[in-house]
């Protein structure tokens, strides 16, 4: 439906929260969060997506494999938004030609490329500034959140500065470890 009426992938966003809303310790420094039946999830998640994209700077920092070690499928392509120049050649995302590079910063575009790829379905990874871009530019189908009981406190980093409120309909939540796990979509009626 998304792909045909709206001509541009199916999104959906997938966040590993602290319990006070935050993605990481502080804004260049990695952060995990969640365990591993919490990342065996996110694993099944990208499996049935036939995209992942992360900015540039959750690369520089995180350095994510971004593929599936835990569960089998066909991996999805990489999508790294920002700039080729900054992402060191080493990094993980280069380890085979699963990927593609976009340094359009205007998400419409990002979306008509996809599209123009045939690509139906996008998992968006993060950071917080896509993170931020996609919820403001209205492009999120599903909603993903892992809450991990952990509080990071003031200086972390946040999920997303927007300026209005989203309002959210659960379509699951569950225990997944130590986390919980939430499906959801976006409220049409509030």
């Amino acid at each position: 439906y998304i792909f045909h009426q709206k001509k541009r992938p199916f999104i959906s966003l997938k966040v590993a929260l602290s319990i006070d809303g935050k993605i990481s310790a502080s804004k260049n420094e990695r952060t995990f969060l969640t365990g591993e039946r919490a990342r065996k999830m996110t694993e099944i998640l990208r499996s049935k997506h036939q995209g992942i994209l992360v900015g540039s700077g959750t690369v520089i920092i995180d350095d994510p494999n971004l593929g599936l070690t835990m569960v089998d499928g066909k991996e999805p392509l990489r999508i790294i938004l920002g700039k080729e120049s900054k992402i060191k050649k080493t990094s993980k995302i280069f380890r085979d030609k699963n990927f593609i590079i976009i340094e359009e910063e205007d998400l419409n575009s990002v979306m008509k490329k996809c599209y123009d790829m045939e690509i139906l379905s996008i998992l968006v990874e993060g950071g917080h500034e896509i993170f931020s871009s996609f919820i403001k530019a209205d492009l999120i189908d599903r909603y993903y959140f892992y809450i991990a009981p952990k509080i990071l406190g003031g200086n972390a980093l946040d999920f997303a500065n927007i300026a209005s409120p989203v309002s959210l309909k659960y379509e699951s939540v569950q225990k997944l470890g130590t986390d919980i796990f939430i499906s959801a979509v976006k409220n049409e009626h509030n």
